[in-house]
């Protein structure tokens, strides 16, 4: 019986231990609910809380559809991007379907066309800038793959070559090498600038003439055949030096790249060169050219200017079209045209004659 009173007791204080122990870590004082209480008042103050939620909400919608639409800004006018890029419009070149234009070289195709004159004077204006700014090399970029950034540098550049400058055009987007279909057809030069820098191939082998009109030709660089990695091989010290050097062989170097805002080298291409020429579309979205502003002021490659492309051939444009021949050297004053076949004289041979007569 003592045994049992001693076992009933220590149950008891085992028993009041735990109850201090549970007291200990149950919370006191805070309550989890309040009670229900009538609604008080005429019921104004909730109707106008009410208004304002749904008003504040308006706004909300408003701020965010407005956000979206600025994101989806559109060019339509071909002043509108000198805003963002704070450089001049080289030239406007009208929809090819506008003049029946069938051909992506209307330069040599087509060369009475209105788009052709557009060229023509992008070529003018290209030169006007790069004497004004000594940039003698320059990257064509655009934001997107379909923006005619090949189609603009071919045609430039024929139109360049045809005014006598020595034009030299790189075909630099290794992925897809269009600038070499475009110029020569499907089959690649055996030769490229992959040769010439990694294993000492001379330039002038690896260069391909192409003819254009009255004498004229521009020198393409295509890719080549050696195996490479594109990032890895823009970014050599070699790569440097070989863009660095041949700026000073030619009068106008044109380097066609992937699309900025989608392959990470044409970052490091865009390095290299004097400045960049931005190609805009009519339509294109106003955001994406913020982008790639926004990219080559990271790069540190200025804008010279740009070419609003695709814009709808206006009826002043046509004005003109009569003053074609005599712009091509066709019409009545086509005798004062070289008939030699031979290139007019361009900067390049104006320089070296400069230097020879200093020399002298």
């Amino acid at each position: 019986e003592l045994q049992s009173t001693i076992d009933r007791r220590a149950a008891l204080e085992a028993r009041r231990d735990q109850i201090a122990v549970d007291s200990k870590l149950v919370t006191r004082g805070i309550a989890l609910t309040s009670p229900a209480r009538l609604p008080s008042g005429d019921g104004r103050e909730e109707t106008r809380a009410g208004l304002i939620g749904v008003v504040a909400a308006a706004f909300a919608a408003l701020a965010i559809a407005y956000s979206v639409a600025i994101r989806r800004r559109s060019f339509t006018n071909r002043a509108e991007p000198e805003i963002i890029i704070e450089a001049p419009i080289i030239s406007e070149v009208p929809r090819f379907g506008d003049e029946g234009i069938n051909t992506s070289l209307p330069v040599q195709d087509m060369p009475q066309t209105r788009t052709a004159e557009s060229f023509r004077f992008a070529a003018a204006a290209i030169d006007i800038q790069s004497a004004a700014s000594g940039a003698r090399s320059l990257v064509v970029v655009s934001g997107n793959a379909r923006d005619g950034k090949t189609t603009i540098l071919a045609n430039a550049a024929m139109a360049a070559a045809r005014e006598g400058n020595r034009v030299l055009v790189i075909d630099a987007d290794f992925g897809s090498q269009n600038l070499s279909q475009l110029l020569v057809g499907n089959i690649p030069p055996a030769t490229g600038v992959t040769e010439v820098v990694e294993t000492g191939a001379d330039l002038r082998r690896a260069m391909v003439t192409v003819p254009i009109a009255d004498g004229a030709a521009l020198s393409l660089l295509s890719r080549g055949h050696r195996p490479v990695i594109a990032a890895n091989f823009f970014r050599s010290a070699a790569t440097r030096v070989f863009f660095e050097g041949i700026r000073d062989e030619f009068d106008l170097v044109l380097i066609d790249t992937p699309p900025l805002l989608h392959v990470a080298y044409t970052s490091i291409i865009s390095r290299y060169a004097d400045g960049a020429l931005l190609v805009v579309n009519h339509g294109g979205a106003v955001s994406e050219l913020e982008e790639v502003v926004d990219r080559l002021d990271f790069i540190g490659t200025k804008p010279i200017g740009y070419v609003y492309n695709r814009s709808p051939l206006r009826s002043d444009q046509t004005e003109i079209e009569g003053s074609l021949k005599d712009i091509l050297g066709g019409g009545p004053t086509s005798g004062a045209a070289p008939t030699s076949g031979e290139p007019k004289k361009g900067r390049f041979q104006r320089r070296k004659k400069e230097k020879v007569e200093k020399a002298g």
